[in-house]
């Protein structure tokens, strides 16, 4: 009983180690199972990583279409200068202290 619970333990602690966010419970849990018994496991885990290829290139594809594609803006100082006139004309004069 006390080696099934030291296994048990060791296990944990892998999955501990391994466990950054909730999301990935479920892989490192089956990635725990892979490292003491491959034969067996080593199906249920390719096929977690699978589903997580299949999410992860969809969520790239719907959010990040143009995330590599530089903005151009293209800021028109002109106006702010005529702004900056405004404000000075109708409130005060900018100093160094503004």
């Amino acid at each position: 009983m006390a080696s099934l619970e030291a296994e048990h333990s060791l296990k944990v602690e892998r999955m501990n180690d391994a466990a950054i966010i909730a999301t990935d419970l479920e892989f490192n849990w089956q990635y725990a199972e892979v490292i003491e018994n491959p034969k067996d496991n080593y199906e249920k885990l390719s096929k977690i990583i699978e589903k997580r290829t299949s999410i992860e290139k969809l969520i790239k594809d719907i959010f990040y279409q143009n995330m590599d594609k530089p903005k151009k803006t293209q800021v028109d100082y002109n106006c702010y200068r005529e702004v900056l006139e405004l404000i000075k004309e109708k409130c005060a004069a900018f100093d160094l202290h503004d």
